[in-house]
């Protein structure tokens, strides 16, 4: 309620904006004006539209996706690895969808159909209270006696939608350790 003293002809109508820690969409606040109580003499309303609306922009950080853990190694009698993917930051409101690619051409040593499968460029869907999503690939078991560093396989996040951050790390490195006799 705003009260406009006798004789003056505009008010100010105080809008209090309370901080929080939550990653949200810009809010719109729409104040309406309605017909005054009372006046002497009577008063009117004008407004364009008769009412004004004000934007709040959201000044939170969004949250940043990485991967759990790095590096991690396993036998090549492991067939299936699962990475996990993890958000971290602010609470939010909006969903993320985190794009992931296999970087193991450049900058690992394994090699596709001979050590694993290629993993093919996906997504991962974070829901506002998701904060881990998984995927996984195939390694492939062989007979063949490999260095004793093993095979690199090199996956790396490439994007985050809805405005969301790539954090760190941002590549996940999975050794896979040669179990065949020499």
């Amino acid at each position: 309620t705003v009260g406009i003293p006798r004789y003056t002809t505009t008010a100010n109508a105080p809008l209090t904006v309370t901080p929080d820690m939550i990653d949200e969409d810009d809010q719109v606040v729409t104040m309406t004006l309605s017909v005054p109580v009372s006046g002497d003499p009577p008063a009117t309303v004008s407004m364009t539209n008769g009412s004004h609306a004000r934007t709040i922009l959201d000044d939170d950080l969004p949250p940043a996706f990485s991967f759990v853990a790095i590096p991690a190694n396993g036998a090549e009698w492991v067939t299936t690895v699962n990475i996990t993917i993890t958000k971290t930051g602010n609470a939010t409101e909006r969903s993320f969808v985190v794009t992931y690619a296999d970087f193991t051409s450049t900058a690992g040593t394994a090699t596709p159909v001979i050590d694993y499968i290629a993993i093919p460029t996906g997504t991962l869907t974070f829901m506002p209270a998701e904060f881990n999503q998984s995927f996984s690939f195939t390694v492939v078991e062989d007979m063949l006696n490999e260095p004793d560093t093993g095979d690199t396989v090199v996956i790396g996040i490439t994007g985050v939608s809805n405005g969301g951050a790539i954090g760190l790390p941002n590549r996940h490195i999975y050794t896979i350790e040669d179990d065949d006799p020499l």
